[in-house]
C-alpha cells in the first residue's frame, strides 16, 4: 500500500505531522 511506498523517514514524519494536524483541525472545528 501506500504506506510501503514512504521512502524514508523524513517524509513519514512530514505526512505524520500533517495528519495530525488535520485531525486537530477537524477536532476543533466540530467542537467549536
Amino acid at each position: 500500500g501506500a504506506l510501503g511506498a514512504v521512502p524514508d523517514g523524513g517524509s513519514a514524519v512530514a505526512l505524520l505531522g500533517i495528519a495530525l494536524v488535520g485531525v486537530e483541525a477537524l477536532r476543533r472545528k466540530f467542537k467549536t
